[in-house]
């Protein structure tokens, strides 16, 4: 009860967990709207999958977290991302299980970057390492000079290293092969940003997440047939049209024969015990995330935190919940928005000359005295 009331109040009392918390910042149902059953992805395992890797590091007190989103793209919902696994640095050699060392965070970040980019050049398929340049964590020197240097894996092959341009720009002489391709936040600038442009990702159900682990060890995935869909459809089609239907008498037959087909089937997904670990780190991203409130201030920027009876950095807590995966989750929502504002911007640039879509009449000439 002390610890977290809410589930205090689902396991013992039956009482079923409600939105509407004070200042709550996401509801609970947007969060079970948008999760499907699928299993974590742990590889990149058609070498054409794009992923945004989010890290906030950690040392003694907080967690050390890399969130991972899969980039996706079609043209009727514009970019969208799939949260894929969340992995915790913590160092289960140790009874407080602190995070790891840096020196094996670091380790295990670049494996994670050969395994989710595949079997391509450094570093094609992942979009952006973002990772938190606070002074707490220590991202503003460490991670940085940290992954900056060319590294050579497991096999003996060697890997170029990651920069920021624009944050240490003094590094880019000394450091030529190094990849633009991390980018250090400052949580003063940008926390906020990145919860207010989480809240307008979820609500638009651009994220989404995969459904709540139960411990079994397997899944139950549902697969549709699209193609004996496809088939089926064309089939009916020919038989409607053959009949002087009405529009809405056509569409209302169209959609009862479909219903009719037996297309779904259900698989049984076996998971390995990274899968397991991974699901059950995101079901805590979105445990967390649920939690997170918003707290105005004068300055225009809200605070964004965990209840007093939650808070980790707070007496009033027994240190059994953190914002860490939160925290990540709101950097991979903030880079999915950047990068629609992006493509939208793109868009209309290549609208291209007007004069390719309308056709302009050269005004008549006028005479006057005035001329």
């Amino acid at each position: 009860m002390r610890n977290n009331p809410e589930k205090a109040l689902r396991e013992y009392y039956n009482r079923f967990t409600q939105d509407g918390g004070i200042g709550q910042i996401i509801k609970r149902a947007l969060i079970v709207r948008n999760s499907y059953t699928r299993p974590p992805v742990l590889c990149n395992d058609n070498n054409k999958r794009k992923f945004v890797f989010a890290y906030d590091p950690a040392r003694n007190t907080d967690n050390s977290i890399l969130g991972i989103g899969e980039l996706k793209y079609n043209e009727e919902d514009g970019y969208t991302m799939d949260i894929v696994n969340c992995i915790s640095f913590s160092d289960i050699g140790l009874r407080r299980r602190t995070p790891m060392m840096y020196q094996d965070q670091i380790r295990e970040i670049r494996e994670a970057l050969i395994n989710y980019n595949g079997d391509t050049i450094d570093y094609d398929n992942i979009e952006i390492l973002l990772a938190d340049a606070g002074s707490g964590g220590g991202g503003n020197s460490w991670v940085r000079d940290s992954l900056i240097e060319n590294w050579i894996d497991k096999s003996g092959k060697e890997h170029r290293g990651l920069i920021d341009k624009e944050y240490a720009p003094e590094y880019i002489g000394r450091f030529p092969d190094a990849i633009d391709k991390i980018r250090l936040m400052s949580p003063s600038q940008y926390k906020s940003e990145m919860y207010e442009a989480l809240i307008k990702m979820v609500e638009a159900n651009k994220i989404t997440f995969p459904e709540k682990y139960d411990n079994k060890g397997y899944l139950n995935i549902l697969e549709v047939d699209k193609g004996l869909m496809e088939r089926s459809e064309l089939a009916i089609r020919e038989k409607l049209d053959k009949k002087n239907l009405s529009v809405d008498a056509y569409e209302e037959q169209l959609e009862e024969q479909l219903s009719m087909i037996d297309a779904a089937k259900t698989t049984l997904y076996k998971l390995s015990v990274d899968e397991e670990v991974a699901l059950t780190q995101i079901d805590a991203m979105k445990e967390e995330i649920v939690n997170i409130c918003r707290t105005k201030r004068e300055s225009g920027k809200d605070a964004f935190k965990l209840p007093a009876h939650k808070d980790a950095d707070t007496g009033a807590s027994e240190a059994t919940m953190h914002d860490d995966r939160a925290y990540v989750l709101a950097m991979l929502g903030w880079y999915l928005s950047e990068k629609r504002l992006d493509h939208i911007r793109n868009k209309k640039k290549d609208i291209g000359n007007l004069n390719e879509f309308f056709e302009f009449k050269r005004p008549k000439a006028t005479h006057s005295y005035f001329n």
